[in-house]
């Protein structure tokens, strides 16, 4: 197999990477001892595809 492109769909246009960002994101909030809340799906939600 023979790749000549990747497609980087961050905002959620082509498919729903919510999933994974919020995983991400928690991660780096777990990383940093100031901030105590994780984001939820809603917020995520409420600003991709923007």
């Amino acid at each position: 197999m023979n790749i000549d492109s990747i497609i980087f769909d961050l905002d959620g246009t082509l498919w729903d990477s919510t999933d994974g960002m919020l995983r991400a994101w928690d991660m780096v909030i777990d990383s940093n001892k100031k901030v105590r809340d994780h984001l939820t799906l809603e917020v995520v939600h409420s600003v991709m595809g923007m």
